[in-house]
This record gives structure tokens, C-alpha cells and sequence, in this order.
């Protein structure tokens, strides 16, 4: 009979925690349950046409490198080091290498209504930091 109150409460005790609290052997799953940030920023590079358009870089441009997530977090890296306008001269370098159309590179945080952003196609920014500005030569 003992045991069985030490499983029942073993099982229960997780309920009395913070829900905030993820805990074995039930789990509220906090990601899920808290109340996410309604605007997310982005660190990324984008390259600026003649006209004005703005592209994107492709990892391979902006982080030298063919993988996403490593790309965007070599930009992370490089404005929390401080050596955004180093980065953005490298990406300049590339991209002038690669035949881009693009007269200029920014290095930016742009923010997105996630919401919104989630049901666009093409989403805009809310807010835009920049970060770094640099010529292609």
C-alpha cells in the first residue's frame, strides 16, 4: 500500500510546480504554455541593389558557408564581438565574387510580427537595425 501512495505522489508532486517548470514524469511542455514574444528579431545580411531591392543573402554569401544555421550565427557572433563592419567587408568580397547585382551589403537585425509575419508570403519588417553598411566593390 505504501508504495503505491509513494507512486501516486511521485506522479502528482510535477502538478504543484510552476508552470513554467518542465519536470519529469509529467511535463506542461513551458514552450508551448508560456506566452511567446509577439515580435522576433533577425540577425541577417541583405544586399541591396542599384534600384533598392533588397535580397537576402544566402548563407553561402553572408557566413560563407552553406549552412543556415551556422551562417546566421556567424553574424551573431560578429555584432556581439563588435566586428560587424569586419563581417560585413567579407560579405562585401563575396558577393562582388559572385556576380550579384547587389552595390551594397547591410548587416541588420530585422524584427517580424510573428503572427503576421507566419500568414504573409512575403513578410516586412517592423523595425530594422543596421548594424553595418558597406560598398560591393
Amino acid at each position: 500500500m505504501s508504495l503505491v501512495v509513494v507512486a501516486v505522489v511521485a506522479v502528482l508532486y510535477p502538478l504543484g510546480r510552476s508552470l513554467t517548470h518542465d519536470s519529469f514524469p509529467l511535463s506542461n511542455y513551458p514552450m508551448f504554455t508560456h506566452n511567446p514574444r509577439a515580435v522576433a528579431g533577425f540577425q541577417r545580411a541583405v544586399g541591396v541593389a542599384a534600384d533598392g531591392d533588397e535580397v537576402v543573402l544566402s548563407p553561402q554569401l553572408a557566413g560563407g558557408t552553406v549552412e543556415v544555421i551556422h551562417a546566421a550565427q556567424t553574424i551573431a557572433t560578429a555584432l556581439r564581438q563588435g566586428r560587424g563592419d569586419e563581417l560585413c567587408a567579407e560579405i562585401a568580397e563575396r558577393v562582388a565574387e559572385s556576380g550579384s547585382p547587389a552595390v551594397e551589403v547591410l548587416v541588420v537585425t530585422d524584427r517580424f510580427d510573428i503572427i503576421d509575419g507566419l500568414r504573409a508570403e512575403d513578410p516586412l519588417a517592423v523595425d530594422r537595425d543596421v548594424h553595418a553598411a558597406c560598398e560591393v566593390r
